[in-house]
């Protein structure tokens, strides 16, 4: 399993942390290491400070790694939250869709058996932490399995579409706290709010698993002592001070919620997704099942789901040639239009897939790589997401009307179809196709695999297969659900 691991730390603490790096580097196999520092820090009042000693120890273990490990992140400050925030941004900016996402603490030593322990635990239904705890009259108690708070300290662990867009709206209040004045009930509540992230981050998911003795498997330093430890804060005298503070006037919560979750609606009201596809009467005995399933998927939130068999654009090529043509008679009258094969499937468990899009509101085209993947441009077209613009219009018209690339495209690889005359547009990045595209690894939108159980992708492809097997796959399916 690969994994990202996120910390926040300050101009004073950054020392102590990279004093012991190398005994951290010895305790992890992340893929990436993200160290987020802010310009300024707004409740001690400081801004940035960094010893060139510090850049200098970076650049020396990375030298170690093929790619930099450990990355310097200068972000904004949103208290403790930064490390859940500036590890949320770098997935999603990398498109760190298979990687998981463990935030942990600058002043503690972590064994990698926790951090295996965390990811072997998780499942797509909740987050795991090293250390669960419910609240039984006013006294902290620890719980293992389910849990109602996680504790940022022992690590949280989440997947790439548990990143909130909720905890990133909340994290906005942070701007407007005034650390030096007295305060109304808000600001008072807002100050509470981030004096850590676990309170929040407890209450956004619902569903938290704690692992056994995690607490075991870490070391607090000396340094995590000190009285800027946000543990010793003096605000409601003890952290079961504030978590009752918090509890108590929760309705100050729940408003902000509230809020930012009718803006949410709002937003994303205003999008009118369409999912479709076009077959015809040849390939009925599967593909009628399959749409069958898409259109339940798209009832259960929210799309309209469309198939076609009658207009046929290309009369003289072959029935994958009529994709394109679809796509741009239906993309007029939506935001999004979501073509899928007839041999694919929505599980209908999966999440909305505008969960997907919502992180990437400026993306044109979203693709997925092939199962075989030595190229960036080996693309599968069974399943692309497409935003209603001017420019991804210019695009699928050049796909679909330009002879000289349908020829390049048979000649490339004939059985590939209209497969074959993307690949090259992407190869070629033509009108600058790659800058205005999301190409998402092979296994996260959709997979040749037929899967039961957790962590699926969003579809079944059943790519390559016979039509008795892709109707056999259905079955199974509908058995499994049952």
């Amino acid at each position: 399993m690969k994994y990202i691991l996120s910390l926040a730390t300050t101009s004073k603490r950054i020392n102590d942390f990279i004093c012991n790096i190398k005994t951290f580097d010895d305790n992890n196999n992340a893929d990436k290491v993200i160290i987020n520092v802010c310009a300024y820090y707004k409740r001690l009042n400081e801004k940035l400070l960094l010893d060139t000693t510090v850049l200098k120890k970076i650049q020396e273990i990375n030298r170690k790694y093929t790619t930099p490990k450990y990355i310097l992140q200068v972000c904004s400050d949103c208290g403790p939250l930064t490390k859940y925030i500036g590890g949320r941004n770098y997935m999603i900016e990398n498109d760190l869709t298979s990687h998981k996402l463990i935030i942990i603490d600058d002043d503690i030593l972590y064994s990698r058996i926790l951090f295996w322990k965390l990811m072997e635990e998780k499942n797509e239904n909740n987050i795991t932490t090293g250390s669960g705890f419910n609240i039984v009259n006013g006294n902290y108690t620890p719980r293992f399995n389910e849990c109602n708070y996680v504790e940022g300290y022992s690590g949280i662990c989440f997947d790439f579409l548990d990143l909130s867009n909720e905890i990133h709206s909340i994290s906005q209040y942070y701007k407007i706290i005034d650390f030096t004045k007295n305060s109304d009930d808000f600001s008072h509540y807002l100050k509470a709010l981030f004096m850590g992230d676990d309170f929040l981050i407890s209450n956004i998911y619902p569903n938290k698993h704690g692992i056994q003795k995690g607490t075991q498997l870490l070391q607090t330093y000396q340094y995590g002592m000190e009285d800027d430890a946000l543990h010793k804060n003096t605000l409601f005298g003890t952290n079961m001070g504030t978590y009752k503070y918090l509890s108590d006037n929760d309705i100050i919560l729940k408003s902000l919620k509230n809020k930012i979750s009718c803006l949410a609606e709002i937003i994303s009201t205003q999008y009118k997704i369409k999912i479709g596809t076009w077959y015809d009467e040849k390939i009925s005995s599967y593909a009628d099942p399959y749409a069958d399933l898409n259109n339940q998927y798209c009832k259960k939130n929210g799309y309209q789901w469309i198939s076609d068999d009658k207009i046929k654009h290309h009369k003289n090529r072959a029935p994958a040639y009529e994709k394109v043509p679809f796509i741009l008679r239906h993309l007029n009258n939506c935001d999004y239009f979501i073509w899928i094969d007839a041999d694919a499937f929505f599980y209908l468990d999966s999440r909305r897939i505008t969960d997907v899009i919502n992180k990437y509101p400026d993306t044109d085209f979203f693709w997925s790589e092939d199962m075989i993947h030595n190229e960036k441009h080996d693309i599968n077209t069974g399943f692309i997401i497409i935003k209603n613009t001017d420019y991804s219009k210019k695009i699928l018209k050049h796909w679909d009307t330009d002879e000289e690339l349908y020829e390049n495209g048979k000649k490339y690889c004939e059985y590939y179809w209209e497969q074959s005359s993307l690949r090259i547009l992407y190869a070629h990045n033509y009108m600058d196709l790659q800058k205005h595209s999301k190409m998402f690894k092979y296994g996260f939108l959709q997979e040749f695999k037929l899967r039961t159980g957790q962590n699926k992708p969003f579809i079944f492809h059943a790519a390559g297969f016979s039509d008795a097997e892709r109707i056999n796959f259905i079955s199974e399916y509908l058995k499994s659900i049952k």
